[in-house]
């Protein structure tokens, strides 16, 4: 096994893609105010809110998703390259699970108090050893799982946030589980997140 480091990966809500939504705007000529309407773009679809069902997440995250609400498919990413790489020509899509209603697509499904799921579809093995290079000397290796995956739990920048981040790898695929809660009211520690993170991904369907 080797240890793999993806710093980037871990750095959420965007969960390491340069704008987690491609967005439509449908504007009325007619009206200067109209607000734009944000829409995921859905045109490809790499299996993020299908690789679980509600029950086992449920199950695995416990009294914080009693009223876990989605799946809600926040559609592609634009993947431009990172500052390591510069690759071109990965994509991926990210779904919410939040643990709080009125989520919609304009407040990301309320990605911030919820769980995520990222797929990330990279171009060649290129990508994937470039990908990985990024370092993050928090983050622990964690075994049995994948081809290789690591584990990283932070407060944001702002630390308003604290999210935990289990990255797993298998072929030309990496794949994001997010805890995020409140620093104020957040439930899980980096312990019992990580616990349900790994849960969660020897049940999913990796591939």
């Amino acid at each position: 096994m080797i240890i793999i480091s993806a710093a980037a990966v871990i750095v959420i809500a965007g969960l390491v893609v340069v704008g987690l939504l491609v967005f439509g705007k449908k504007s009325d000529t007619t009206t200067k105010d109209t607000k734009p309407v944000l829409v995921a773009d859905t045109s490809k679809d790499f299996g993020a809110c299908t690789l679980l069902t509600k029950e086992k997440l449920k199950s695995a995250l416990g009294s914080p998703a009693s009223k876990l609400q989605g799946p809600d498919n926040m559609g592609l990413g634009r993947v431009s390259g990172n500052a390591s790489s510069n690759v071109k020509g990965d994509q991926s899509q990210r779904c919410i699970y939040s643990f709080v209603s009125g989520g919609t697509i304009d407040n990301a499904f309320n990605a911030d108090n919820g769980f995520a799921v990222e797929v990330y579809v990279h171009k060649d093995q290129a990508s994937v050893t470039a990908y990985q290079a990024i370092k993050n000397p928090i983050a622990v290796e964690v075994t049995g799982i994948g081809d290789a995956a690591e584990y990283l739990s932070s407060n944001t920048a702002d630390e308003k946030l604290i999210r935990s981040t289990l990255v797993v790898f298998v072929g030309l695929r990496h794949y994001s589980f997010t805890i995020s809660q409140p620093a104020d009211a957040a439930t899980f520690t980096s312990e019992t997140a990580k616990a349900a993170l790994e849960t969660i991904a020897n049940a999913a369907k990796l591939n």
